[in-house]
């Protein structure tokens, strides 16, 4: 005999236990949250870049105001410290609209990376349906195959049986 406290298993052909077959799980998230998820992202990526095209405007408007003053004359003092000041403010436009040019681009790498998530689930989809296309199709070749075993035993009977 074998160990006492082993479980045991169905006996199959030539007396060695059977595999157990088991369904394959599948999880997956819902596709309305991937879809929220995607729409949220396009939707901070648009409004980054309208922040960046602002920030843009907002400094070429000061460079005009700028150029402007300096052609009136109005005092050298004066525009040095408003032109240095328009400086600082162009410098810091300039890195507002390379933090967003940045969060644009990790934006569109969240939705395409998003995308591939979401092709990859509707092809697990697709193959699970697969799966139990198959798994129907054998149950009915068993089914079929069980009937014919069936059929053969009947005929053989009758054939030790003396019939026809």
């Amino acid at each position: 005999m074998g160990d006492p406290t082993r479980p045991t298993q169905p006996i199959g052909p030539g007396g060695e236990p059977s595999p157990v077959v088991r369904e394959r799980e599948f999880a997956a998230a819902p596709d309305g949250a991937l879809l929220e998820e995607v729409r949220r992202v396009r939707f901070w990526t648009y409004f980054g870049a309208a922040v960046g095209v602002a920030a843009s405007v907002l400094a070429v408007i000061a460079l005009v105001v700028a150029l402007g003053n300096d052609n009136n004359g109005n005092g050298g003092g004066a525009n040095s410290a408003a032109i240095s000041s328009l400086r600082s403010d162009v410098s810091g436009l300039r890195s507002d609209l390379s933090k967003t040019n940045s969060n644009v681009s990790d934006a569109s790498d969240r939705i395409d990376s998003l995308s591939n998530r979401v092709k990859k689930l509707e092809q697990s989809a697709g193959d699970q349906t697969q799966i139990q296309d198959d798994i129907s199709k054998l149950q009915q070749d068993l089914s079929d195959l069980s009937d014919r075993v069936d059929q053969v035993e009947k005929a053989q009977e009758q054939a030790a049986s003396g019939g026809p």
